[in-house]
């Protein structure tokens, strides 16, 4: 799509323990009360496949987009105990909206998720009842965490959700149960991994990143 239509920048965003925390601000040139949040995954970042061309589609339909880009690869990060980086993730997660919301006057919040940004989404949506109506995307979730299935059961505003039955993260009787919920779009690939592509089959992996991209338009629209 032409960049015409959106300037690119950041936000000053202070996270857990006064962090800077990383972001990209894509905003409408043009008036939108509409905001994406897109939180990646631990290794797949906002550039890779499914989270750009995510953001392609909601730049395409007037959103403005912020994107967290912390680094939680480091050895910083990787040295805390798993309470303090779920900690770290949350509040990062929560910076990043609240930063957003200030940014200009949004009527529309979306949200996005992949992976580990799942999990981040999740606690932000147990403790935020504002968003229980939000629109949500949910990227290969961490269905076998808690926080996550027992989150997206309980949401009432349209959620899509997609991922594998061969990711080692996709548990079947949390979906199953979240596919019967009316407010749900769904879509599980049959042996996809966990960036939901075939390894050594770049082919079919791209038939199936068009085939979400399409499930994921018709969800939007």
């Amino acid at each position: 799509m032409s960049r015409d239509i959106y300037e690119t920048g950041s936000l000053e965003i202070t996270g857990n323990q006064g962090r800077s925390v990383n972001n990209k601000y894509l905003q409408q040139k043009g008036a939108s009360d509409h905001l994406a949040l897109i939180y990646p995954g631990l290794r797949y970042s906002c550039d890779k496949p499914l989270l750009y061309y995510t953001t392609e589609l909601l730049l395409e339909r007037g959103y403005d987009i912020l994107q967290l880009r912390v680094n939680y690869r480091n050895q910083e990060f990787q040295d805390l105990s798993e309470a303090d980086r779920t900690i770290q993730l949350i509040e990062d997660g929560k910076a990043l909206l609240e930063s957003g919301r200030q940014a200009r006057s949004y009527s529309k919040l979306l949200l996005t998720g992949k992976s580990l940004g799942t999990l981040t989404m999740a606690f932000i949506l147990s403790n935020d009842q504002d968003l229980l109506n939000a629109k949500t995307i949910w990227l290969t979730p961490l269905m076998h965490l808690p926080p996550v299935s027992q989150t997206a059961l309980g949401l009432t505003g349209p959620a899509f959700v997609v991922g594998s039955d061969a990711d080692p993260t996709f548990e079947s009787e949390p979906v199953t149960k979240i596919q019967s919920k009316s407010n749900v779009t769904s879509h599980i690939i049959q042996h996809a991994n966990h960036s939901l592509e075939i390894p050594g089959d770049p082919l079919r992996s791209l038939q199936i990143l068009t085939q979400v991209m399409e499930n994921l338009n018709s969800f939007l629209s």
